[in-house]
């Protein structure tokens, strides 16, 4: 007990913080969000060495093209992460989108749909000769998280408001799962970053290094290659 216990003790020194610290974030763990014509940011995460770029396209019609841009931007190497917005509702069209983005190059695709329309998103692509396409599908929130027998990872979102949802999904499955940090969160970070009401140097890595603690395999965040600098 204190003061017999003093855990700062432990944290004192940058070495001492090296050698005992439990959870480390490192570029293996972040993926950069691409927003629409942002080519600066892609080439300085390729620079960085980052592996992943994601992209939320505005709708399905430009998610092929988006994939296309980043592909022959990045290469071949580098995976692409594609999130569907969940109010599509056409299954014909839907799958249709998807092929396309996996002809495109798309590597991941995250997709907020019923298991059955999942399954068959599946054997499409399997019929079609893509059977490396990562399907990523949304986990439900407050409960232990059933992994589709279509799906190969979850994704949540990584919210610092819902880091005990978050803990709780990865504690209880055993499939990877992708943090995407909510937009709503990343605006608000930034306007305080700009009125200089917060310090991003010390916000951002402490912000994706609670995802990183709460258990999350793969980070998705705008803020990816800024928190490079800082770990």
């Amino acid at each position: 007990m204190y003061p017999a216990l003093r855990l700062r003790r432990l944290r004192m020194k940058a070495s001492l913080r090296a050698l005992f610290q439990e959870t480390r974030l490192s570029k293996d763990d972040l993926v950069q969000a691409v927003s629409d014509g942002d080519t600066a940011v892609v080439d300085r995460a390729l620079e960085a060495g980052l592996h992943g770029l994601y992209v939320a396209p505005r709708c399905l019609a430009d998610a092929a093209e988006r994939v296309k841009e980043l592909r022959a931007a990045a290469g071949a190497a580098t995976a692409l992460f594609v999130s569907i917005d969940a109010g599509f509702n056409e299954e014909a069209s839907l799958m249709d989108s998807v092929l396309q983005i996996a002809s495109a190059g798309g590597d991941v695709v995250l997709l907020d749909v019923p298991n059955h329309r999942l399954n068959a998103l599946r054997e499409m692509l399997e019929g079609e000769g893509f059977i490396h396409t990562v399907l990523a599908a949304k986990a439900a929130k407050g409960a232990e998280s059933h992994v589709p027998d279509s799906a190969d990872a979850l994704f949540a979102d990584g919210g610092l408001c819902e880091l005990d949802l978050l803990a709780d999904l990865c504690g209880s499955t055993v499939a990877p799962v992708i943090a995407v940090q909510p937009a709503a969160e990343v605006n608000q970070l930034s306007a305080a970053f700009d009125r200089e009401w917060l310090d991003s140097s010390k916000v951002v890595p402490e912000t994706l290094l609670s995802l990183k603690r709460a258990g999350a395999s793969a980070i998705v965040s705008p803020f990816a290659v800024q928190v490079l600098a800082h770990i």
